[in-house]
C-alpha cells in the first residue's frame, strides 16, 4: 500500500526554486515537443505550497557520522533538509520539496536526495514517473540537484526526481581519492585496499551499488506515488557507465535509459531488454581518445566527432560500440535509422534481431561542440553550457515520455 505524499504546510527555503522553465520544443524534428508546465499548475490555480515535515528526532550514532562526512557542496542541501524537517532515514513519506534520505547498504551508510515537484500530478495523489540521476566521476547527487536541470525539468513535466551520490574510491589514474560508481569496469580501476573511513571489513568493495540503487527505489516507490511502469535512469561519465550497468541487470524494474556516455564496449545478455539512449559529445575527450587509440592504417587523429555518419562509421572504435551495443540490445547493427539537423545527428536502432520482442530501441545521438559535460540548454538555472544549445533533461525526458515498461 503505497503512502500519500504529505499535503504541504510551510515553503521550504527561496534558494532551491528556481524561475520555470518555458514551453520549447529542442531538436522537435528528433524527439518532438514536451509537455512542459510553469511549476504550480494551470494559470489562475492556487500553487501547492512545499512543506516541511515532522522535525527529525536525534540520530543514530550512523547518521551522524555520514552528515559529518559530507562534502562541502553537499552540506547546505542537507543544512535545509535538518531546518525543514526532510532529513530523515530511508522509509519515511516524502513531501513537496527537496527529501534528505539516509539508508545502510551493507552495514555503511549511504544517501540520495529526492525532489518533489511543486505540481498538479504530484498535489493530486496521481502516481507519477520516477527518474534516477547518476553522477560523473568525483561529483555528487546533491551538485546534479543544483545544476543538471533535472530538478526545473521535474517542476514543468510532474515527476519525481532522485540524485544518489557514489562513494569514494582511490583511483589509479587520477592518483587520488574521488567519488565513484561501480560501473562493469570499476574493480580494474582502483586500489581496492583503500576504504572510505569506517567501512566494514567483510562488506564487498567495490560497494554493492545495484542493491543501493534497488534499495533506494523501493523506499521511493513505498512511500510516494510512483508509477512502476515509468521509473527512469540517467547518468553521466562513470555515473552513465553505471546506467549502462542497471540496464543489463535491472531491467525488470527500469522502463528506459537515457545517459551521456558511450555505448556498450563489451557485449552482455541482459534477461529484460529496455529502450536506451546513448548521448556523446563531439568534443569529449574520451570519446575522441577512444576513436585514436583505434585508428586504421593511414586514418589522421581527430580531435572532434564528425556529425556527418558516412565519415562517423569510417572508424574502428565507433563500429565496434555499434556493433557491441546492438548484439547487447539484440538488435540489427544494420538498421540504422539517421535523422538531426546541422548541430547533432540521432542514430537509431529499431529492428530487433529474431527472437527479440521486446520492443526496445536504441538511440545513440553524437551532439555538436558538447565536451565532456552533462548537456544543459536554456531556461536552467545555470547557463547553457554547449553551443547547440542541447539539453540533457529536456531531450531525455521526451525520449522516457514516450518509452514506458
Amino acid at each position: 500500500m503505497q503512502t500519500r505524499i504529505e499535503r504541504p504546510q510551510t515553503r521550504l527555503a527561496a534558494w532551491m526554486r528556481g524561475p520555470g522553465i518555458s514551453t520549447a520544443c529542442v531538436l522537435a524534428a528528433v524527439v518532438g515537443c514536451s509537455d512542459e508546465r510553469q511549476p504550480g499548475g494551470p494559470e489562475g490555480a492556487a500553487p501547492v505550497e512545499p512543506a516541511a515535515a515532522v522535525a527529525a528526532a536525534a540520530l543514530p550514532g550512523w547518521l551522524t557520522a555520514l552528515l559529518s562526512s559530507l562534502p562541502a557542496e553537499a552540506k547546505p542541501v542537507w543544512q535545509q533538509c535538518q531546518a525543514a524537517g526532510t532529513m530523515q532515514p530511508s522509509g519515511t513519506p516524502y513531501v513537496v520539496g527537496v527529501n534528505c534520505r539516509m539508508i545502510r547498504i551493507d552495514g555503511h551508510p549511504r544517501r540520495y536526495v529526492v525532489y518533489v515537484p511543486n505540481h498538479p500530478n504530484v498535489a493530486g495523489g496521481a502516481d507519477v514517473p520516477l527518474v534516477v540521476m547518476y553522477h560523473g566521476s568525483g561529483q555528487n547527487g546533491e551538485h546534479f540537484l543544483l545544476e543538471s536541470g533535472w530538478l526545473e525539468q521535474a517542476d514543468s513535466s510532474g515527476f519525481l526526481v532522485a540524485f544518489p551520490s557514489g562513494l569514494p574510491y582511490f583511483v589509479l589514474s587520477e592518483a587520488r581519492m574521488q567519488t565513484q560508481w561501480n560501473s562493469f569496469a570499476l574493480a580494474a580501476d582502483i586500489d581496492p585496499a583503500v576504504k572510505p573511513a569506517g567501512y566494514p571489513a567483510l562488506a564487498p568493495w567495490p560497494a554493492s551499488d545495484v542493491p543501493f540503487t534497488d534499495s533506494l527505489l523501493t523506499d521511493v516507490i513505498a512511500h510516494a506515488h510512483i508509477d512502476t511502469l515509468r521509473i527512469h535512469v540517467s547518468g553521466f561519465s562513470n555515473g552513465g557507465g553505471f546506467v549502462s550497468r542497471l540496464a543489463v541487470e535491472k531491467g525488470d524494474r527500469i522502463a528506459s535509459a537515457a545517459a551521456i556516455t558511450s555505448p556498450y564496449v563489451t557485449e552482455y545478455t541482459p534477461p529484460t531488454l529496455i529502450p536506451y539512449f546513448f548521448g556523446t559529445g563531439s568534443r569529449d575527450s574520451h570519446a575522441v581518445d577512444q576513436i585514436n587509440s583505434l585508428l586504421l592504417a593511414g586514418q589522421p587523429a581527430i580531435t572532434e566527432l564528425p556529425l556527418d555518419t558516412a565519415s562517423l562509421f569510417q572508424y574502428a572504435s565507433v563500429r565496434q560500440r555499434i556493433d557491441t551495443m546492438a548484439a547487447t540490445l539484440d538488435l540489427d547493427a544494420g538498421g540504422v535509422i539517421v535523422a538531426g539537423d546541422p548541430t547533432w545527428t540521432l542514430m537509431r536502432w529499431t529492428v530487433p534481431l529474431p527472437g527479440n520482442t521486446a520492443g526496445n530501441e536504441a538511440w545513440w545521438g553524437i551532439v555538436g561542440g558538447l565536451t565532456h559535460e552533462y548537456p544543459r540548454g536554456p531556461g536552467r538555472r545555470l547557463p547553457q553550457n554547449n553551443p547547440a544549445g542541447f539539453d540533457g533533461p529536456r531531450t531525455f525526458w521526451a525520449f522516457f515520455r514516450t518509452h514506458p515498461k
